[in-house]
């Protein structure tokens, strides 16, 4: 089960750097203990299985805690879009219902905002200190027991809301549970031929809002029991400064990331000979990929997919052809093929 994930890296791998933002590094013994006592803070609160946190905050450890926290108890979570107008987070808070709110110091005004019309809601959590109005989110860690929670989770249960661009009207949350996001998990993997390591260090590219980005990468980067770099901040800058500095070897991103990345002056200066993949989703046209591959090598696997069931097909390298047989070639223009346990009717 997902929720086991971190307990045997813990064992496993106890003194391995389990994720990394900024200037702070957590082993996968300390991250165990943190997500425990947040996931046993959580439950003193009143949560319990099929409830779910609603998280405003910039990209953060505290993301990813929270996720991890929710797994061990059937508590799901949501990375909502701090910049969404307070109509459609309320739509989103409210309508779904969720039972604790948890934010960035900065959105302390927003969330109150909200907070006359939201119903059911059993607690605010602030990644500040605590006050008469929200509870300090490091306050909740340091006073409950890092103990494994016992609380039997099965397949089925809950575990991450996505939530949609909202292109058709407002955003919409896309339900997943254990099961399925594990079943992504694989295909991802699959498709990345499973080059992911012990002891690799791999970077979230992208912001953690992101239908369930978040998910997708951490459940692949912890069960092969790689490193989790969050970049300081999502510009060209910010991610070669951390793939240099923390020998990033795998990189997951949009296709307007890397067209930054290829497009920033100073890429020269930086040291990313250590990547070996980047996955990447979204269309680029043959020349701008011929461009990509001279700049970082033939590293890439593409992939699309939807919000609702993960990957549906994929581009490995060995179809970066720009040159010969034209049937080769043109499959570059392709999706791909299928993506593990795929059927796609074309």
């Amino acid at each position: 089960m997902i929720k086991d994930i971190l307990k045997s890296n813990a064992r496993r791998y106890p003194n391995a750097n389990a994720i990394i933002f900024k200037d702070i590094r957590y082993t996968f013994r300390e991250f165990n203990e943190r997500i425990n006592s947040l996931a046993n803070a959580l439950m003193d609160m009143g949560l319990r299985k099929s409830d779910w946190v609603a998280m405003i905050a910039d990209d953060c450890i505290e993301h990813v805690e929270l996720f991890w926290a929710g797994a061990k108890i059937g508590v799901a979570t949501s990375v909502l879009n701090p910049a969404l107008l307070e109509k459609d987070l309320f739509h989103l808070i409210g309508n779904g219902k969720a039972a604790v709110v948890v934010c960035g110091y900065k959105y302390r005004n927003l969330v109150d905002s909200l907070r006359s019309t939201l119903e059911g809601v059993k607690g605010y959590i602030s990644l500040g200190l605590s006050d008469e109005d929200f509870v300090g989110y490091e306050d909740l860690i340091s006073t409950s027991s890092s103990r494994e929670p016992d609380i039997e989770i099965n397949e089925n249960d809950l575990l991450y809301f996505a939530n949609t661009s909202g292109t058709t009207g407002l955003s919409k949350q896309v339900v997943h549970t254990h099961k399925s996001l594990f079943a992504t998990a694989l295909m991802d993997l699959d498709a990345m031929n499973y080059n992911i390591n012990v002891g690799d260090v791999s970077l979230i590219g992208g912001p953690h809002f992101w239908a369930y980005l978040l998910p997708r990468i951490t459940i692949p980067c912890f069960y092969m029991g790689s490193t989790l770099v969050i970049p300081p901040d999502l510009t060209p800058q910010g991610f070669l400064q951390s793939i240099e500095k923390e020998k990033v070897a795998n990189l997951t991103t949009g296709t307007a990331f890397l067209q930054q990345l290829m497009d920033y002056p100073d890429l020269d200066k930086y040291n990313y000979s250590s990547l070996r993949r980047i996955f990447i989703f979204g269309y680029y046209p043959p020349d701008v990929w011929r461009r990509a591959v001279e700049l970082f090598g033939n590293i890439f696997v593409v992939g699309y997919g939807l919000s609702e069931i993960g990957l549906i097909t994929f581009l490995p390298p060995e179809d970066f052809i720009f040159d010969g047989h034209p049937e080769k070639v043109r499959r570059l223009k392709s999706c791909g093929r299928e993506a593990l346990c795929v059927d796609a009717k074309w």
